[in-house]
C-alpha cells in the first residue's frame, strides 16, 4: 500500500514538472520570438557610399549646377535614416526596412545624377567662356591695330590697356572654374575694344574727308600767316 502511495506521488509530481516546463515554454517561446528580427536594416556600407556620393556632389559643385537633383538627394538621404531611427526603435519582429532601402536608393540615384548633371554643366559653361575669351581677345588685337593706325591719344590708349587688364582678369577667372565672371570681364573687354574701334574709324575718317583736311589745311595756314605778321605765337 505505502508502495502505491509512493508511485502515485512521483507521478504526481513528474506530471507537475511536465505542467510547469509545458506553461514555461508556451511564455518564453512567444516572448522570444519578438527578439527575432524580420527584415535586416540596410547595410553600413549602403548608407555610407549615399553619404560620399552626396559629398561628392557637393564638392564638384551641384549646389550651383545642379540644385534640384541635390536638394532631392539631400531629402531622401534625410527620410532614410529617419526610416532607420524609427525601425530600430521598434521590436526585431516588427522592424521593416524596406522605406529605408527605397529612399537610400532614391537618395544615391539622385546625387549621381547631380554630380553628372554638374560635370556636363561645367563643361558646356567652360567652353562657353572659352569662346567668349577668344572672341574677347580677337576684338581687343582688331581695337589695337585700328589704334595703331589712327595714333590714338592716351585716353583711347589706357581704354585699351585696361581692356586688357580685363582680358587677364578673365583667363584666370576661367582657369579657376568661375566661368560666370570670366565672361562678365570678357564682356567688358568686346565692348571697350569696340566703342575704341568706333572712336579709331571715325577719326581715320576724318583725314580720308578730302573737303574736311583741305579746310583743317587751310585753318593751319591761316594761323602760320597770322603768327607770322603779328610776330606772337597763334
Amino acid at each position: 500500500m505505502v508502495r502505491v502511495k509512493a508511485q502515485r506521488t512521483q507521478r504526481l509530481q513528474r506530471s507537475m514538472k511536465t505542467g510547469l516546463f509545458g506553461v514555461a515554454a508556451a511564455v518564453v517561446l512567444p516572448a522570444a520570438l519578438l527578439f527575432v528580427p524580420r527584415d535586416s536594416a540596410p547595410s553600413p556600407d549602403v548608407v555610407e557610399a549615399v553619404r560620399l556620393s552626396l559629398e561628392e556632389a557637393e564638392a564638384a559643385g551641384s549646389e550651383r549646377w545642379a540644385p534640384e537633383a541635390l536638394e532631392t538627394a539631400r531629402s531622401e538621404r534625410a527620410l532614410a535614416l529617419q526610416a532607420l531611427s524609427r525601425q530600430n526603435g521598434r521590436l526585431p519582429l516588427f522592424r521593416n526596412y524596406e522605406e529605408a532601402r527605397e529612399h537610400l536608393e532614391t537618395a544615391g540615384a539622385h546625387a549621381r545624377h547631380a554630380a553628372q548633371e554638374t560635370r556636363s554643366a561645367r563643361e558646356a559653361a567652360d567652353d562657353a567662356a572659352d569662346t567668349l575669351l577668344r572672341e574677347a581677345r580677337a576684338t581687343l588685337d582688331a581695337a589695337q591695330a585700328v589704334a595703331d593706325a589712327a595714333h590714338l591719344q592716351a585716353e583711347g590708349r589706357k581704354a585699351l590697356r585696361q581692356a586688357e587688364i580685363l582680358l587677364g582678369e578673365a583667363d584666370r577667372h576661367l582657369a579657376r572654374g568661375l566661368t560666370v565672371e570670366a565672361e562678365a570681364k570678357a564682356h567688358r573687354v568686346i565692348q571697350l575694344g569696340r566703342e575704341w574701334q568706333q572712336r579709331a574709324r571715325e577719326l581715320l575718317a576724318r583725314f580720308n574727308d578730302s573737303e574736311a583736311l583741305s579746310r583743317w589745311n587751310r585753318w593751319v595756314a591761316e594761323t602760320v600767316e597770322w603768327s607770322r605778321t603779328n610776330k606772337a605765337p597763334a
